[in-house]
């Protein structure tokens, strides 16, 4: 499954949707307004500390998840089989 801007489109939509502007969701968020656009345009992706803020901030409506690329996806559901199970 391919998830390119999957958290960029979530996160347009939410800022469309409260009529929040770039500059007012960058101040929530302690970065810039055009850093805001970097990530709707997909040209960058926030650090994955930023996606947490995010997440709380749209209350889920743009989870953490939402950003990662197809090679992150992959390499998640290849340790999952790895994942301690706490039966030690």
């Amino acid at each position: 499954m391919h998830h390119p801007n999957n958290g960029a489109v979530r996160l347009a939509e939410y800022l469309r949707e409260n009529g929040i502007p770039h500059k007012a969701a960058g101040a929530a968020l302690g970065v810039s307004g055009p850093t805001i656009h970097d990530w709707l345009s997909a040209v960058k992706r926030p650090r994955a500390h930023v996606r947490r803020v995010i997440a709380i901030w749209t209350r889920a409506a743009v989870s953490e998840d939402s950003w990662l690329t197809d090679e992150e996806r992959a390499a998640i559901g290849d340790a999952e089989p790895y994942r301690a199970t706490g039966t030690g």
